[in-house]
């Protein structure tokens, strides 16, 4: 489902519309590029070459500075000290954290997050909800949050939609 809404992948049947915009149906598909979207992999996928800070400009366009609207999200992510370090040099945490930065740097219509969280220990993993949870009450983009892990799903979601293979069970 995250890979048809990304433009990442194709299905035969239905459609699937944005803010009254059709991105795919049967004839046509929005190319993924034109998609205001967001994602957030299960790895964090960083650049490894590009510092953090680079990593989250990547997620803006034609943008050379931090824009200021990123700050509070900076701020409750817990990331300026690191802006300077590459991934490497980051936990695996703190990568996730730039890599949240990074999907909301690019202002998305929706957010599509894909177990972001499955790696990361319980106290670190409880702690980024906390902050993806805040910074969802400071931006307000709807997020679709994919996870095998029910709890996450509730401390989340204001609706919950239950999926097996491909098809909604609840």
């Amino acid at each position: 489902l995250l890979r048809c809404i990304a433009g990442l992948e194709q299905t035969c049947q239905g459609f699937l519309r944005v803010n009254g915009t059709i991105w795919q149906d049967t004839a046509f598909s929005l190319p993924t590029y034109r998609r205001s979207i967001g994602y957030v992999f299960q790895e964090h996928s960083l650049f490894e070459h590009l510092s953090a800070r680079k990593n989250i400009l990547f997620g803006c366009t034609q943008r050379r500075d931090m824009p200021s609207s990123l700050s509070p999200i900076i701020d409750v992510l817990e990331i300026g000290h690191l802006l300077h370090r590459k991934p490497q040099a980051l936990s695996g945490g703190e990568c996730q954290r730039v890599a949240i930065a990074r999907a909301f740097a690019a202002e998305p219509d929706i957010l599509l997050m894909d177990e972001p969280l499955s790696a990361l220990d319980t106290a670190k993993r409880h702690e980024i909800l906390a902050l993806i949870a805040e910074i969802h009450s400071i931006r307000k983009t709807p997020i679709l949050y994919v996870t095998h892990a029910p709890a996450e799903a509730e401390q989340l979601a204001d609706q919950l939609v239950y999926m097996k293979d491909g098809r909604v069970t609840g």
